[in-house]
């Protein structure tokens, strides 16, 4: 447990953000991930993430499968940008 409140209740403290989120309050904003198994029980079980909601909308199983691939797709196909590619030759000398 004290690993968890770590993670929200005091991150958000030490962040001076406790009025409007780490905890799950009316009026407070939160994201939500639903899991599969108690993370009190094993924190192994916080990688077993049924769904997630966030700013208030729900994403289920088959969304979120759905929206890691085209995030894999989309990491796959980017390429850096003309200048950040060549900045290699301009740290070994071999340009300008």
């Amino acid at each position: 447990m004290a690993a968890l409140q770590t993670v929200t209740r005091d991150a958000a403290r030490y962040l001076g953000l406790a009025s409007s989120v780490g905890t799950v309050s009316v009026g407070k904003k939160a994201d939500l991930v639903v899991l599969e198994a108690d993370p009190l029980a094993s924190i192994a079980n916080v990688r077993r993430i049924h769904s997630v909601v966030s700013r208030g909308r729900v994403f289920g199983p088959a969304e979120r499968v759905r929206l890691l691939g085209e995030i894999e797709r989309a990491a796959l196909e980017w390429q850096p940008p003309v200048a950040a590619s060549r900045a290699g030759e301009v740290l070994a000398g071999r340009c300008c």
